[in-house]
């Protein structure tokens, strides 16, 4: 390999292989995968996150896109990011040569998001990292919606039982009473 990818084009690279959805050019989920990735690992060392009205933005990550999609590394289709045959023939590559902590980090949070719609996205960030959510125009529907919102993410087992509990701001039992109340238990 010629072009040396650092960190932060790499995980771009493997959040969209491992990705079971579409993921776009303006879509915050890709932004939100690398915030979640950023915030547990010290690999990508991304400081410039700014949440706006509809989610997370960064100018790194975009500049990196950008990058990636002049180079031929992804391509735009109807503003759906697509990896290009270069980058396919990349990917062992890519795999054998990323730091495990990182390429764990990637697998385990494309996982997480995999069958996740934004609201559910939005949820599980908002009740995990609040600190980073104040001014989501977003939160509202989330606050109107959080039981519906957070049983999905329960049945999904993107969440605990505690977290649940706590998501919903009642007990651990009242959430059992909740879950019989629903056949989710």
């Amino acid at each position: 390999m010629k072009e040396k990818l650092n960190n932060l084009e790499k995980t771009i690279l493997l959040i969209l292989l491992f990705s079971k959805n579409e993921l776009y050019e303006t879509d915050f989920i890709l932004y939100d995968l690398i915030f979640l990735i950023n915030y547990q690992t010290d690999k990508l060392n991304i400081n410039d996150f700014e949440f706006h009205s509809y989610g997370i933005y960064s100018k790194k990550v975009s500049d990196a896109l950008f990058k990636l999609i002049e180079k031929n590394y992804i391509e735009l289709d109807d503003d759906i990011l697509i990896l290009t045959y270069k980058s396919k023939k990349i990917i062992p590559f890519l795999l054998e040569n990323t730091d495990k902590e990182l390429l764990e980090s990637i697998k385990e949070n494309v996982n997480l998001f995999n069958d996740l719609n934004l609201f559910e996205i939005l949820t599980y960030l908002y009740y995990k990292y609040p600190e980073y959510f104040n001014n989501i125009k977003r939160l509202k529907i989330i606050e109107k919606n959080k039981e519906k919102l957070a049983l999905n993410l329960y049945k999904k087992n993107k969440i605990s039982l505690n977290a649940l509990s706590e998501i919903l701001n009642i007990p651990i039992e009242k959430t059992i009473n909740l879950l019989k109340e629903k056949n989710l238990i």
